[in-house]
This record gives C-alpha cells, sequence and structure tokens, in this order.
C-alpha cells in the first residue's frame, strides 16, 4: 500500500556513513593527545633527578616530594587524555554508531 515508514531514530545510511569518518577522525585526535602527553611526561621524568640519600631520609622525601610534584601536571594530562579515549566507545554507541570506529 505504499512505501514502508521509517524507522523513529534511526540515521539515514548516507549519514551514518558521513559520520564514520568523523568518529575515526575524533579516535585519531584522542589517541595522538594521550601519545604526546605520555611523550611529554616520559621526558620530564627523565630529565628531573631522582634522589637517593644515604645520609638522611628526611632530605631525600622532600627532593622527592618535589619531584612528584613537578611531574603531576605531566600526570593529570596523560589520565585526562586516558579517560577521553576511554570514553570515547560508549560515546559513540550512544549516539548509535558503531563503537568499532574508535577502537
Amino acid at each position: 500500500k505504499g512505501a514502508a515508514s521509517p524507522v523513529l531514530g534511526a540515521a539515514p545510511p548516507a549519514t551514518v556513513a558521513g559520520s564514520e569518518a568523523e568518529w575515526r577522525g575524533r579516535y585519531t585526535a584522542c589517541r595522538a593527545e594521550l601519545d604526546a602527553a605520555q611523550i611529554e611526561e616520559a621526558r620530564a621524568d627523565s630529565t628531573m633527578p631522582s634522589v637517593i640519600s644515604r645520609s638522611g631520609r628526611g632530605l631525600a622525601a622532600v627532593a622527592n616530594e618535589a619531584r612528584e610534584s613537578g611531574l603531576l601536571p605531566y600526570r593529570m594530562r596523560v589520565a585526562t587524555a586516558q579517560a577521553k579515549c576511554d570514553a570515547l566507545p560508549e560515546e559513540a554507541r550512544m549516539a548509535g554508531t558503531s563503537p568499532g570506529w574508535v577502537r
């Protein structure tokens, strides 16, 4: 008796196919941000001196705390970028796309 009615909430195939590139691009950008953050963290970690003290633990503890405080911004950036990458498959699924596009 006529054309079948479209399913509510279903995206037309052209829209879904067009968004695959967008989702893959988002994943690539997310991974690039994570990789850059990890490289910066490793570089900072290698340039900050490690403290080994045989005489007093107090001095070593203070120096180690300063080192860890210096590395904290790098570690926070890595954690934030990792969280974004980890959340992307669920975000894609909730948007109705294939989570495989962001793996």
